[in-house]
């Protein structure tokens, strides 16, 4: 190092200096002369020689050394002294540092003539040296001499390095692969693998080069090492280059593959395949190696035996046992196999022989493996074991091809008689047994019993069968092996599987008695279902068929406890899982009922089963139903629809519709079958005429002098007494309105009228007055008013006594099946059983899983008791109706309240758990509620909002379009605020204005309802759409506009038919305003899922579940 520092800074001068002492003289004079030149300090680069500028410009650096040096001043003097440290001074060593913030330093540990350490750095960026520093005790050093052997270093480590230059080794690895060195030869790298014996066992070495030039590869680890880094691979004097295998011949490409795969899995086991040297030059033939050259060489790869390619074949190998007996033992020996001829793979033999390699077929390693056997082995087999040997191994010896075994007529002679057994089955009161016996030659023995030392029995093996039978067989008497019935997980193990495993172990006899056990197994079973509807009760009887009452219900018990096999009355054996008794007990279960609940294969159940038995006498066909004229004709009523004509009244048979004939007909079966009914005819069909038609029949004909009683919401029990009054004024009609007293006292009085009407908060006001009340027919409209089956209403409704229950809405289903169970639980209690059980059988499966076959299960059950016809089915001649979102963009002040309410609920959301949520989602929708009314208009908000609502502005635009046409309008909002905000803005307007809401008293309502219709001028109805969205008439109407939209979109339907319904003359026109960007559009999208949910029990179609999870929220809102 220092010789060459010198070099470059006094190669111009002191090349001459030692030529002779007379120049040296010289030259010293001339020093002497010029000394006062040598205490001039100039610029660090004027100093330097023109061989360490060029070396400079040779190595060429990204930025140039001397530019980072600078205009750094030095004597001649302190420069040549910096020579002479160079020569005495020496480098210990280097180290860079680049502190990552554009700044690097070289660190030196230079070693001085007295043998002291002293230190040098650098630190430079990439536009100057910032500093050099060093040990400071140097008095008798001067310190510039010192800096300048420290640039000497930096120009030297610098020219290496080259700091700046962003090139990394993977660059420059690819472009040394494509310098011209790398690419001036063309031929290929061979690699060359060659067969020989080391150690008298077969093994592989390799050669490499180029053309004639191969060398011995004396170390496999070096050459995948320079394969894999492309680094290069010296050998000798015509080999040193990169190994780059795509430039190897194909076969060396393979023996390169193969090399790294053995080389690898050397590496990764402690002990290595070949010695425990570091060096690897050889690699012995054996194991999976053995298959893998097997392999490079079926598929054509070259292997070379003294410069020659070796041949490739197949040929059979056949492994010799030889037996030989010695009196009463024998000796077993099994053929060796040599290592010098025979190699062994993973999978295969081989063999190398003469230059050729041979694959041997037939015996293979594995081959041997399973047989237990080891080549070469000897076993020698006594008097006590060699029977074991003869029976149980040899001939899986036999058996096999590729082995053969010579001495065996020889072993035969000293082997005692075989064990054979014989087992012999029974069955005997209640009870399997089995006789067990074992035959030598002409001997016979129980079985594993009677020892003696003259006999020459296979004690291992009889022992063996003895604990065999007793898996099965837990008691013995009198020299049989006894199973009782009683055990039945036992008996049905044996007749599955024991019976089989016996044959395996010798010959299985049978009585007569266990033959016709196992022909009654066989036999799929008779059972009958007698069905007769006597006094409004189905009388199921399983007891007078063919078989007992008791067999039945051991069979169905065993079914219910997944029992194979059980006891029929006579002793014998069946099988319980058999279509007969699974169908039986399928049906039992899906009616909720246990064989326990029969009597003597007896028993009652209500006659709304019918339509379930029905249903199954198609599908059951292994059960074989019977059943009476009345319940025939019960199924032909309602099921299949073929209704009796009931007497229609008089006064209405020209004014009800041919559809409401039909309901009427069909509410008068339901009625007269004593069953719970619900219309859900689609609103404005008139389901209340219907209802009047019904009732006034009834009176008509003296059917009952019991009143019935109308349950409504209090917004329509006017409307309802108006109906009444119009259609059917012979009903003594009380309307229990007005203060409670009031209500009592009509009350008291109840016998006196046909029908009292009542709303649902008074019914649950008056609840005390009703104890003693009994009706003919209690009517609940809009039935969605008891979906909570945990209300206060609900309960009401279902403690009140009457004969016949029904109920009315043009919604059965609003969001979750549970409705459906509360109003089917108020028709009929117990039809669709307990809540848990409904939710459980039905409600879970359906909403969660998408179970088709619960679908259907429940929507046969509950379709024949309710009559549900659609407007576009029945009204051909009801106008049209044309619905039309209007689409409102919010204006910046009302869309920047918007997104920060829409923030705050996503990060409250994101911020809870599924607990927390649950815990906290009534909070939740109440923040909701709060960016729906910003929709709406943000003062219904902010009291202090300064801005407009374009929602608003765009209603009041349409309404006043609308008017202009002539038209009549229903404006329909949750929101009351909001109608006093539009009834305020509509007042300027002049024009008839009226207002339902829940406030509104119920006199008020009728009268205004009354007048709007009657009028003839445009005018506009503004309505809160749950205090008038159900029950009113309102076909004077024929725009109907929605200001925002509700999750439900029955209730949006339900208002809008207070139009169109019958009675409308004109075409109605629906707009629903719908704020973009907001989440009144998801509403829109929401409300389509939840309508599917009705159509699933009606229409038997696909459920989806209404009901909101936390992430369900937050998609609406993003």
């Amino acid at each position: 190092m220092n010789e060459h520092l010198r070099n470059f800074a006094i190669y111009d001068c002191i090349q001459y200096y030692f030529h002779c002492k007379h120049e040296v003289a010289a030259l010293l004079a001339v020093e002497n002369e010029q000394e006062n030149e040598h205490n001039v300090k100039v610029p660090f680069a004027d100093l330097i020689s023109e061989h360490l500028k060029q070396m400079i410009a040779h190595k060429s650096p990204v930025l140039n050394p001397l530019n980072l040096i600078g205009n750094m001043k030095f004597t001649k003097k302190s420069y040549d002294q910096a020579l002479e440290l160079n020569d005495h001074w020496s480098i210990s060593s280097c180290r860079h540092f680049d502190d990552k913030m554009r700044k690097y330093e070289y660190f030196w540990e230079i070693v001085t003539e007295d043998n002291e350490l002293i230190t040098l750095s650098v630190q430079f960026t990439r536009w100057q040296i910032i500093s050099i520093k060093f040990d400071s005790d140097f008095s008798r050093i001067e310190k510039d001499s010192v800096r300048i052997l420290a640039l000497f270093y930096f120009i030297n480590e610098y020219l290496d390095d080259d700091p700046f230059d962003l090139t990394n080794q993977a660059a420059e690895d690819l472009l040394e692969f494509y310098s011209d060195a790398s690419t001036q030869n063309d031929e290929p790298i061979i690699l060359r693998a060659s067969i020989d014996k080391y150690n008298n066992i077969p093994s592989l070495t390799f050669k490499l080069g180029k053309n004639k030039h191969l060398y011995k590869v004396k170390d496999l680890n070096q050459l995948v090492d320079a394969s894999r880094h492309s680094s290069s691979l010296k050998l000798g004097k015509f080999f040193n280059e990169p190994i780059n295998q795509a430039k190897m011949d194909i076969d060396s490409q393979h023996w390169l593959s193969f090399i790294e795969k053995i080389i690898d899995a050397r590496n990764l086991n402690e002990e290595f395949y070949y010695n425990y040297s570091s060096q690897v030059g050889r690699i012995t033939l054996e194991n999976s190696v053995a298959d893998e050259v097997n392999d490079l060489l079926y598929q054509g790869v070259k292997l070379y035996s003294n410069e020659q390619p070796i041949g490739y074949t197949t040929d059979q190998l056949d492994l010799n046992i030889k037996i030989e007996t010695q009196k009463s033992s024998a000796l077993v020996s099994v053929e060796d196999l040599p290592v010098s001829t025979i190699i062994t793979g993973s999978h295969a033999y081989y063999g190398y022989y003469k230059d050729v390699w041979i694959k041997y077929i037939g015996l293979t390693p594995a081959s041997l493996h399973n047989l237990g056997l080891q080549p070469g082995a000897e076993m020698q087999f006594s008097k006590k074991t060699v029977a074991k040997f003869a029976h149980n191994i040899l001939p899986k010896f036999e058996q096999t091809k590729f082995i053969l075994v010579s001495g065996t007529d020889e072993l035969k002679v000293i082997l005692p008689p075989e064990a054979h057994f014989l087992f012999k089955l029974d069955y005997r009161v209640g009870s399997i047994l089995c006789v067990a016996r074992v035959q030598y030659g002409d001997a016979q023995y129980e079985l594993n019993q009677g020892y003696t030392e003259e006999d020459r029995r296979d004690v291992e093996k009889e022992t063996a069968a003895w604990k065999h039978i007793n898996t099965y067989f837990s008691d013995y008497q009198h020299g049989r092996y006894v199973l009782s019935n009683e055990d039945s997980d036992v008996v049905q193990a044996f007749l599955d599987d024991g019976i089989n495993e016996l044959k395996r172990l010798g010959e299985v006899q049978i009585t007569a008695n266990f033959r016709s056990l196992l022909k009654g197994i066989k036999i799929n079973l008779d059972v009958g279902v007698g069905i007769n509807l006597t006094n409004e009760l189905l009388d199921i009887d399983l007891a007078d068929q063919k078989m007992s009452w008791e067999d039945i219900q051991a069979a169905l018990k065993a079914y219910q406890e997944k029992q194979k096999y059980f006891v029929l009355k006579n002793g014998m054996l069946a099988k319980a899982e058999q279509p007969t008794i699974e169908q039986l007990a399928q049906t039992l279960h899906d009616l909720g009922i246990s064989f326990k609940d029969f009597i003597h294969g007896k028993l009652h159940l209500p006659a709304y089963r019918a339509f379930y038995f029905a249903k199954q006498m198609k599908a059951a066909n292994a059960l074989h139903f019977s059943t009476n004229e009345s319940f025939n004709t019960l199924i032909n009523d309602l099921a299949k629809n073929q209704l009796k004509q009931n007497q229609i009244p008089v006064s209405l048979q020209n004014i009800l519709r041919p559809y409401q004939k039909i309901g009427f007909n069909w509410l008068s079966t339901i009625v007269n079958y004593k069953f719970g009914g619900l219309l859900a005819d689609e609103m404005g069909l008139g389901k209340t005429l219907q209802i009047i038609s019904l009732l006034l029949a009834r009176k008509e004909k003296m059917q009952n002098q019991l009143p019935s009683l109308i349950v409504a919401p209090a917004s329509v029990i006017y409307n309802w007494q108006a109906e009444v009054k119009k259609f059917a004024p012979s009903l003594n009609v009380a309307l229990l309105d007005g203060t409670k007293k009031e209500r009592e006292r009509l009350l008291l009085d109840a016998k006196k009228y046909d029908l009292l009407i009542s709303s649902y908060q008074s019914l649950n006001r008056d609840l005390e007055a009703y104890q003693n009340l009994i009706f003919d027919v209690e009517v609940i409209d809009e039935a969605q008013n008891i979906k909570n089956q945990q209300s206060v209403t609900t309960k009401t409704v279902k403690v009140i006594k009457a004969h016949h229950k029904l109920a009315l809405t043009g919604t059965p289903i609003e969001n979750k099946l549970s409705e459906l169970w509360s109003v089917f639980d108020y028709l009929m209690p117990g039809f669709l059983g307990s809540y848990p059980d409904f939710r459980k059988k039905y409600e879970l499966p359906i909403v969660k899983e998408q179970d088709k076959e619960a679908e259907d299960q429940l929507a046969n059950m509950v379709i024949p008791f309710i009559l549900r016809r659609l407007k576009k089915d029945v009204l051909r001649d009801l106008p049209d109706k044309d619905e039309e979102i209007v689409p409102v963009k919010m204006n910046k002040k009302q869309a920047d309240l918007y997104n920060m309410q829409t923030q705050k609920i996503i990060a409250q959301l994101n911020g809870q758990g599924d607990e927390d949520f649950k815990r906290s989602r009534f909070q939740i929708l109440a923040q909701i509620t709060k960016l729906r009314e910003i929709c709406c208009d943000p003062h219904l908000l902010y009291e202090n909002y300064h801005g407009k609502s374009n929602k608003l502005i765009a209603t009041i635009e349409l309404i006043k379009n609308n008017l202009a046409n002539g038209h009549k309008i229903l404006l329909f909002s949750q929101f009351t605020a909001m109608l006093d905000i539009l009834h305020e803005n509509l007042a300027r307007l002049r024009l008839p204005l009226f207002t339902i809401t829940g406030s509104t008293p119920k006199t008020k309502r009728q009268e205004q309802v009354q007048k709007f219709n009657q009028m003839a001028q445009p005018g506009v109805f503004l309505i809160s759409l749950k205090a008038g969205g159900t029950g009113i008439n309102l076909t004077g109407a024929d725009v109907v506009i929605h200001y925002d939209p509700w999750w439900n979109l029955a209730a949006e339907k339900q208002a809008t038919d207070r139009a169109h319904r019958i009675g409308q003359k004109h075409s109605v026109k629906i707009y629903k305003m719908v704020t973009e960007d907001s989440i009144e559009e998801r509403i829109i999208a929401l409300q389509q899922k939840k309508a599917e949910l009705a159509d699933i029990i009606l229409q038997n179609d696909q459920i989806a579940d209404a009901t909101m999870s936390k992430d369900d929220l937050i998609k609406i809102l993003k």
